[in-house]
């Protein structure tokens, strides 16, 4: 799997996890509404958008879910170990 399917696996995931819209996810994340519409039509995002979506989701699941902090490898469902948040 390459970088950008991976990425697009993890925001997928992390929308379902969440419960959350795309719009409402992609206006959080990085300011822009239409972020995931544009990502699922073809938008390649650059490395920096990427990893400033990547720690919104790792601190979103810190603040509402530290149960289920996992890491960002989508394969990975293991909870963090105590203490870790």
């Amino acid at each position: 799997m390459d970088a950008l399917t991976a990425f697009k696996s993890r925001v997928d995931a992390f929308l379902a996890l969440a419960g959350m819209s795309a719009s409402r996810f992609g206006t959080l994340a990085c300011g822009d509404s239409a972020f995931v519409i544009d990502l699922k039509a073809g938008r390649e995002p650059r490395f920096s958008t990427i990893a400033k979506v990547d720690k919104f989701m790792l601190d979103w699941k810190a603040e509402h879910m530290p149960e289920r902090l996992v890491s960002l490898d989508t394969n990975d469902t293991s909870v963090a170990p105590q203490g870790v948040a």
